[in-house]
């Protein structure tokens, strides 16, 4: 784990040790640590994608488990990094390959987990893992495959459907509204009622024209078209809309507001 060495004092534990790691520069330097964030006993993990850090600034992560002996796919720490213990999480939950991990605050001050599984999976639930919602596989979206949906050959699509492998969900706070990333598929945003999962029929986005190799194309690739639209998330800053949503376009190394 880095630990940042400037910025507030809470940070500077103690001096870094004779051969201690050490990046970055300025305010912005980090010591790694490896001795925290350590997994507790019996996690095998696979692959790790989502983060996040609850109001009590709690760690947790969301990862892809063996799918033979762990059964979890998250874990919480302290602050510091230390006593890494499981979520009380599900197979239903963990099965497939959990992406996605967003944390937000709802009405009544409550804080939520949205998680995107690149299995057709998307499910809302509770710091402590119980579930609220889960959708399962195509939840409503007009997935047609069109001739420009795959783009420089791009994607394929099987049985004439689009792809669908979400990875992120962006959670604006003063919304009823969440968003999904359908990053490693079809590269729509799609809108659902945060309370309940229930998609709103609105969609934005699609495959931009250049491919997956844009090269000096990226940068003049259609507004609003995307090619990976990896990860979204919420855009807090003052300069922007209400509730705008911030798009990473990974293979024409943009971001998108939305």
């Amino acid at each position: 784990m880095p630990r940042s060495l400037g910025g507030s004092e809470r940070c500077i534990r103690d001096s870094p040790t004779a051969g201690a790691i050490i990046g970055g520069s300025g305010k912005f330097r980090y010591q790694y640590m490896p001795d925290l964030l350590q997994p507790p006993v019996g996690a095998v993990m696979q692959n790790c994608h989502g983060w996040s850090v609850d109001e009590h600034e709690n760690i947790l992560l969301t990862y892809q488990n063996d799918g033979q002996t762990d059964p979890h796919c998250i874990i919480r720490w302290n602050p510091d990094g230390t006593n890494g213990t499981f979520v009380e999480d599900s197979t239903q939950l963990c099965a497939g390959t959990p992406h996605g991990l967003r944390i937000t605050t709802e009405a009544g001050g409550k804080q939520f987990l949205y998680h995107a599984n690149n299995a057709q999976k998307l499910a809302k639930t509770t710091l402590d893992g119980e579930i609220i919602w889960i959708r399962e596989g195509n939840f409503g979206q007009n997935d047609t495959c069109l001739p420009d949906s795959c783009p420089q050959q791009s994607c394929s699509c099987t049985d004439g459907k689009l792809p669908y492998i979400p990875t992120w969900f962006a959670t604006p706070p003063n919304s009823d509204y969440s968003y999904l990333c359908d990053g490693y598929g079809s590269d729509h945003v799609y809108a659902f009622e945060s309370s309940t999962g229930k998609y709103m029929n609105r969609s934005w986005g699609g495959r931009s024209p250049a491919g997956l190799h844009p090269g000096p194309l990226a940068q003049s690739q259609p507004h609003g078209l995307f090619m990976e639209n990896h990860g979204c998330t919420y855009d807090p800053r003052p300069t922007t809309r209400p509730n705008t949503i911030v798009v990473s376009d990974r293979r024409n190394l943009s971001l998108i507001h939305i």
